[in-house]
């Protein structure tokens, strides 16, 4: 098993997903120090809620953050990315199953290893995603070998199920008609 207890772990972007992902992952003992957001409120009232957390710049989240997830809206993932100056051997990942890992091609350029993590559930509550996720089937989807273990490993430290996706195939050819529907 791959070790993840010596991240630091920094979110950009601070909805819905972010708020449960992020608590759940603290909760877990992973180490989230840090979040960015458009909404420097946001960023304050999710990092208040973690231990040891603060909100800051996304920049900084990417100058300090050993892994960072984007968890922007679908449409800003690749504008987020492109707005960075990645370091180079970073972790790098969005969350959207509807968007292409290439959306961090910036990232990947500047040296940062990509990928996705795509969990298959509903974030339209956060409290309720926080009770759900466990037992969630998550797609990971990251063509370096480190940074693929490493998100294997936080997926079944969350008690989900893991399906690794071969890169640069679209998540969405994987979901039920009726969720296809409402993307």
């Amino acid at each position: 098993m791959t070790r993840i207890d010596h991240l630091q772990i920094g979110f950009i972007g601070a909805g819905r997903l972010a708020k449960a992902l992020a608590r759940l992952c603290s909760i877990r003992g992973l180490s989230v120090s840090a979040i960015g957001s458009r909404s420097a409120v946001h960023a304050k009232e999710l990092a208040a809620l973690l231990s040891g957390c603060v909100s800051m710049s996304a920049q900084h989240v990417a100058d300090t953050c050993d892994l960072i997830f984007i968890t922007t809206p679908d449409h800003a993932i690749k504008a987020t990315a492109d707005s960075i100056t990645w370091r180079p051997g970073t972790f790098v990942v969005h969350c959207s199953g509807a968007t292409e890992v290439e959306a961090l091609h910036k990232a990947a350029t500047d040296g940062a290893f990509i990928g996705g993590f795509h969990p298959l559930q509903s974030f339209a509550d956060p409290d309720a995603a926080i009770q759900s996720l466990s037992g969630c089937t998550i797609t990971v989807e990251a063509r370096e070998s480190r940074l693929n273990e490493t998100l294997v490993t936080i997926a079944e430290l969350l008690d989900c199920k893991v399906n690794r996706l071969p890169r640069g195939l679209a998540l969405f050819i994987m979901l039920p008609l009726d969720m296809l529907r409402s993307l």
